[in-house]
């Protein structure tokens, strides 16, 4: 749009030159549209490599900016999958405490029962005696003492 704006005001610049100059001889006529149009090319050619070599310098500026995002993704990328091993090797460690928590666990309730059940045993034949009139005191604590250090 812009170029069809300065071909027009060009070629209104040229009706008021011709109205306005004397007159020409078309020799001289043929070769100042030539050098006009030959100017106009220059100066559109001028801009087009203007605007190229803009377009190139903030082509290359994206690059740069692009290519130092990238590179930082990259690096948090590295960094996210190495707190991920860590994390990962954490992980295993509390799941190695928690089943030997939970083994020690079961041999706490195994041996719970047991000592329970001697107790048990103890008791019924403590009452035994108790019933029967034959009770020693002496010898139930000390039985209860060995059972218990077994």
């Amino acid at each position: 749009m812009e170029e069809e704006r300065k071909a027009r005001e060009q070629s209104e610049a040229k009706a008021k030159a011709r109205a306005t100059d004397t007159p020409t001889s078309p020799s001289t006529e043929g070769h100042e549209e030539y050098v006009c149009e030959r100017r106009q090319l220059e100066e559109t050619t001028k801009r087009a490599l203007e605007e190229n070599d803009k377009l190139k310098h903030e082509h290359s500026a994206f690059a740069a900016k692009l290519k130092a995002k990238s590179d930082c993704i990259e690096a948090l990328k590295y960094q996210l999958e190495a707190k991920l091993g860590d994390k990962e090797k954490q992980l295993a460690a509390l799941a190695t405490k928690v089943s030997r928590s939970d083994d020690l666990i079961d041999m706490f309730e195994l041996n719970f029962k047991q000592v329970q059940q001697e107790v048990e045993e103890l008791s019924a034949a403590f009452r035994m005696e108790r019933d029967t009139g034959i009770v020693s005191l002496r010898s139930a604590p000390i039985a209860l003492t060995r059972s218990l250090s077994d």
